[in-house]
């Protein structure tokens, strides 16, 4: 469905007389806005941006072109003309907000239609829906200096509501305000354009342009860019990626089939440590023994035995048989020592042998 165009500009300029100088501050200019778009106008210092702002809401006249507001050419209007299509046709936000100090949130808002005539006991709850809409239904009898800057911006954004208007033009919009409040009012916003409503803004903020559809960028009275393929919506950088784990064999186990994961893993089977197996030991001296077995007898592998010890020799051992034995001799002594050592007075199985 095609969409009608709310703005036509065509070989726009605008030269100031200061006498015996003539200041050219817009050079010819062409564009069209279409209705139910977001734009914003930027541009440095004496590029034409803030007289192009008075242009397009009716508070300067062109020197020479043509300036097309919904369907009349308002460049060569007097100025009687100018205020009935400011009052009925276009919803300002100043940067300062421009709010009345005296008036209370309501009474604000209604200024735009009590410009036109119309009664605020007859509007009084469309202006207070307005205030709903931009979340100050708690505010409704605060007067501006009760009222924080985003607030008072809200309030501005409710009175160029007002009187239903063709478009919305803002100046600045955010200039006063915090970084917080700043999304805030730019979100309000991003609802309104989303309405299908026509924003025009003039600013020299990346931030608030970057919310825009299209971005029309002045220098020294010209067009220098027309940019468009905006989405309306803030530009946010990704996030960086996390860098991707590894999977542990668990994860990996799960999706296998049954059978699988029920075999335990070999990194599991060479982690589980050994069964130490037991080893009977023999009991160790006084240690309880058991009543049934009978005590083993000592085993006597080796003794040493000093000269003293040894009885003499017989008497009457013969003297032969010693020399025979003279080798033997010593084990023979031994023999007798330990005979007589037996407390049983019992020789050993190995003396009956010898």
């Amino acid at each position: 469905m095609a969409t009608r165009n709310i703005i036509e500009i065509k070989d726009l300029t605008k030269v100031y007389d200061l006498g015996a100088i003539q200041v050219p501050a817009l050079r010819g200019i062409n564009f069209v806005i279409e209705e139910g778009t977001y734009t914003a106008i930027m541009g440095p210092s004496g590029s034409g941006k803030s007289t192009l702002l008075n242009i397009l809401g009716c508070l300067d006249r062109p020197t020479e072109g043509a300036y097309i507001l919904g369907d009349e050419d308002v460049a060569h209007m007097n100025d009687r003309e100018l205020s009935r299509i400011r009052g009925a046709r276009i919803g300002f936000i100043f940067q300062s907000y421009n709010l009345v100090q005296q008036l209370n949130v309501v009474e604000n808002i209604h200024v735009p239609l009590f410009y036109q005539g119309k009664d605020i006991r007859e509007y009084y709850d469309h202006c207070v829906k307005l205030a709903d809409k931009v979340g100050l239904a708690d505010r409704l009898d605060h007067r501006p200096m009760q009222l924080s800057g985003g607030q008072q911006q809200r309030v501005a954004v409710a009175r160029a509501l007002a009187n239903e208007p063709l478009m919305l033009l803002a100046d600045e919009p955010t200039g006063n305000l915090d970084s917080t409040t700043e999304e805030e009012i730019l979100d309000i916003l991003d609802e309104l354009h989303g309405e299908g409503r026509t924003l025009v803004v003039v600013t020299h903020d990346d931030a608030v342009a970057e919310r825009a559809e299209r971005v029309i960028h002045l220098k020294d009275g010209l067009i220098d860019r027309d940019i468009l393929g905006g989405n309306g919506k803030p530009k946010k950088q990704p996030k960086p990626a996390k860098p991707e784990e590894p999977e542990k064999a668990e994860d990996l186990r799960e999706d296998a089939p049954e059978e699988i994961k029920e075999e335990p893993s070999r990194e599991k089977q060479e982690e589980k440590p050994e069964e130490k197996k037991a080893v009977d030991l023999p009991p160790l001296p006084g240690e309880d023994e058991k009543p049934d077995e009978e005590p083993r007898p000592a085993i006597i592998t080796s003794i040493k035995l000093d000269e003293a010890d040894l009885p003499p020799l017989p008497v009457d051992l013969d003297k032969n048989q010693l020399q025979e034995d003279e080798d033997k001799d010593e084990p023979f002594r031994i023999k007798l020592k330990l005979k007589d050592k037996l407390d049983d007075g019992e020789e050993t199985p190995k003396d009956k042998e010898d």
